[in-house]
């Protein structure tokens, strides 16, 4: 998938028009429209043995700056789910 990328230029011309001033133009304003973030890879599902573990990932384009995760748990698939302290990455190994 493509990161699109697109750049819009803005500038403003202020006038009066009960007076004989002139008008003046604002300097260029740049304004970038990015792509929203997309899941390209979601976790798979798995099965382990009782005290195994197993790491789960997910894979994203688009979006800017920093990218934040929050992996959340529930016992059932419509949750309701709750953040999992500290899993703030990309991929997340469950506890043993």
């Amino acid at each position: 998938m493509q990161l699109i990328q697109l750049m819009q230029y803005y500038q403003v011309i202020v006038s009066a028009s009960a007076s004989d001033c002139e008008s003046a133009t604002s300097e260029v304003a740049e304004v970038e429209v990015i792509e929203d973030i997309v899941i390209t890879a979601n976790p798979t599902d798995d099965s382990i043995c009782e005290g195994g573990t197993s790491t789960l990932s997910v894979a994203i384009t688009g979006g800017a700056g920093t990218i934040s995760y929050q992996w959340q748990s529930s016992s059932s698939a419509t949750g309701p789910f709750v953040d999992i302290a500290g899993a703030t990455n990309a991929t997340y190994t469950t506890d043993a």
